[in-house]
């Protein structure tokens, strides 16, 4: 299990609490309100796909975990019941009736020229967001249990076998010349269609049970992935609660309603990279394209198209002429579909080709972007370029959720990037020097906006992006002095060295971005941008290189980052304890990173070795830098939230940094090679203020 809680308030807890059979056989579990047991009922049983055993405390690993249900197989156990009374929603335990007939449900009927359950495979093993296979579940019909695959292939059924019923229902409406009866009955048959549809992302096992506030159901789709649960809610589909048929029918026909408007849209399947359109038809178009290798669209889509297929083939029987979802066409950066990033940007150049011959002279277009790497930019931004749709102002908006289970522990971003682009009208070509110049201008006058209206880390280097296009655009290409012609990502590159340049003196102060050593301005960009979640390599490369550092000295030389497979971590105070000399000038007149010098005061301080620390700063820190030093601590309060560990510590060295006597010391940082580092030390110690 995941967690052992059932509801979560500010005062009041509701949990699961584990009571071992005095045969040590069996485990049952009590409903407590406020447990005051030891042991951490949040964290349940599994850790890292790692499980504990709760008689033993034995250890199993993920790969055994994953052995097992590959070759026997995972089982399903119910633990606890949710129901509804005079008194409200209330949870009380299973008994044994209950927990039989559970398992014991019966095989749906077949229907039609599939399976009742989805016998359809699932994505191959390394497909971007699916885990589950890893533990077994080689079918969309195995993450069902027998209960919910009884009640989707029901309702399925049923809605396959409606539509005549329908159309007689409807044979009166409307002008009979205009066959209207068909038309509605296939739309009120594929309207049922969606409603299984909606009911299928609230009843497998990869739903969870959200116990903040009111407990309630969460999504199937929750993260745009296939995670792998190890604690589920079955919902009661035909009772008349949270995400059962009565609701999710009723909210529908009021979308309908909300939506319907006087006139016609006429709705068109077609490829993005042929429109049936003819040229200077639209005034403005808008769309949402292909997040790159964010999302993999296709394979997330087969976990409704299965069930529409077996509803819906009679009655658009085109559309559901495959097996799965098409993916052949599909716009994506995708390894497990042999799709490249240049297949993404020819596809996408082809895309905004069509775009641009069907949009008038005096149309926009508005892209909807929001993914976090600047390589999916730079491809996105290349396509566009190339067929002359140049930005001519963008906004960031806010449109996820800060506690979307998504944002936790990643560095997903908060808004999505609002692109306007007209046709380009320019026709003279700008040289570098000066567009760099016209860039910090604009850049500065977006960022100054963006940071005043709230716009932080990752989210404010994506909001400069816009701005910076703009002004690349204005040209019909920018060229160097050489005359080769400057890149997009060379554009990308230049912006983000400037959004950095920013941000550090917005964050620091204009001392400390003077002064402070690049090291540490990458570390406090770092925690600003990212926090402690993990980056993509291909990003944390562009930012060091942004900044004019080596990625290789930074996980090598310095012990900065720490790399495993395509992900970087940036390590702290507490991981970099452990290097030798940490803080120590390097050679003759060349002194450590200003970070470097700060971990290891920090370890001194939580050490209680005052006296060591005192001798550490005054032979690792040149005159005038301690203030330097706390200024970068304290920025790194400010970047940090509160819950994390890191910043308690920054805090707990910054309130006893206020009454450290250190000695006015300086490093000699003569050029000389073969100097050694003199340290001066005047006997009278200097009191060190410190101001939040």
């Amino acid at each position: 299990m995941a967690s052992f809680i059932l509801q979560k308030k500010t005062n009041y807890t509701l949990a699961l609490v584990p009571r071992i059979d005095c045969d040590r056989q069996r485990i049952h579990f009590d409903i407590i309100e406020n447990p005051t047991e030891k042991r951490d009922l949040s964290a349940g049983t599994v850790g890292g796909a790692n499980a504990e055993c709760l008689v033993c405390g034995q250890a199993t690993s993920a790969a055994a975990i994953k052995t097992y249900g590959q070759s026997v197989g995972l089982g399903h156990r119910l633990i606890a019941v949710a129901v509804r009374d005079g008194k409200g929603k209330r949870f009380r335990t299973v008994t044994s009736d209950e927990a039989q007939r559970a398992l014991n449900v019966p095989q749906p009927i077949p229907f039609g020229d599939s399976d009742a359950v989805p016998n359809e495979p699932m994505p191959p093993k390394g497909t971007l967001g699916f885990r589950v296979q890893n533990y077994g579940f080689k079918t969309w019909g195995s993450i069902y249990n027998p209960r919910q695959a009884l009640a989707l292939a029901t309702f399925s059924r049923h809605i396959r076998s409606i539509e005549p019923e329908i159309r007689a229902a409807v044979s009166g409406f409307g002008n009979a010349a205009a066959e209207p009866a068909d038309d509605l009955a296939a739309a009120v048959t594929t309207y049922l269609g969606l409603c299984v549809s909606k009911l299928a992302d609230f009843c497998s096992t990869i739903t969870v049970l959200h116990s903040h506030g009111s407990p309630r159901p969460g999504h199937t789709f929750r993260m745009q992935t296939v995670p792998m649960t190890w604690d589920y809610l079955e919902i009661n589909p035909i009772s008349d609660g949270a995400a059962s048929w009565t609701k999710i029918t009723s909210d529908i026909d009021a979308t309908i309603s909300r939506l319907a408007f006087p006139g016609h849209a006429h709705v068109r399947l077609a490829s993005a990279d042929c429109l049936p359109f003819e040229s200077c038809t639209f005034d403005a178009i808008i769309t949402d394209p292909p997040y790159y290798d964010a999302i993999p669209y296709s394979d997330l889509s087969d976990y409704f198209y299965i069930w529409l297929r077996r509803m819906l083939t009679p009655t658009h029987p085109s559309i559901f002429s495959t097996e799965l979802a098409p993916k052949r066409s599909e716009i994506v950066q995708n390894p497990a579909h042999n799709k490249s990033a240049e297949f993404y940007e020819r596809g996408m150049s082809r895309a905004f080709c069509e775009i641009h011959r069907t949009l008038k002279d005096s149309g926009i277009v508005v892209l909807v972007f929001a993914h976090k790497s600047t390589a999916a930019w730079e491809r996105l931004l290349t396509a566009l370029n190339e067929n002359d749709l140049i930005p001519s102002a963008s906004w960031p908006i806010e449109t996820e959720s800060p506690g979307r289970m998504r944002a936790h522990g990643s560095s997903a971003l908060a808004s999505s990037i609002f692109l306007v682009c007209r046709k380009r009208r320019a026709i003279g070509d700008g040289f570098v020097d000066d567009v760099e110049s016209q860039l910090n201008i604009r850049l500065h006058e977006r960022l100054d906006y963006f940071w005043t209206h709230g716009i932080r880390g990752a989210d404010f280097f994506m909001s400069a992006i816009g701005p910076a296009i703009e002004v690349f655009g204005s040209h019909k290409q920018v060229l160097r002095l050489s005359g080769e012609q400057v890149s997009i990502g060379d554009l990308l590159r230049l912006t983000r060295k400037i959004v950095a340049n920013y941000a550090i003196e917005r964050l620091a102060g204009s001392r400390c971005a003077q002064d402070i050593d690049g090291i540490s301005q990458f570390y406090l960009i770092w925690r600003w941008a990212y926090g402690t979640a993990e980056v993509e390599s291909g990003e944390a490369i562009h930012l060091a290189q942004s900044m004019g550092l080596e990625f290789t000295s930074l996980t090598t030389a310095f012990g900065l980052l720490s790399q495993k497979s395509e992900k970087v971590y940036l390590k702290g105070p507490i991981e970099r304890r452990k290097i030798d000399n940490l803080g120590t000038p390097k050679s003759a007149g060349v002194c450590a990173p200003c970070i470097d010098v700060l971990h290891r005061a920090t370890a001194y301080w939580a050490a209680g070795k005052v006296s060591e620390l005192t001798d550490f700063l005054s032979s690792a820190l040149p005159q005038g830098n301690y203030e330097l030093m706390l200024q970068l601590a304290q920025s790194l309060v400010d970047v940090l939230p509160p819950c994390e560990k890191e910043r308690s510590i920054y805090e707990t060295f910054l309130v006893g940094a206020r009454s450290l006597r250190v000695p006015d010391s300086s490093v000699d940082t003569s050029p000389s090679p073969d100097r050694k580092p003199t340290v001066r030390n005047q006997k009278a110690g200097v009191h060190q203020s410190f101001t939040r």
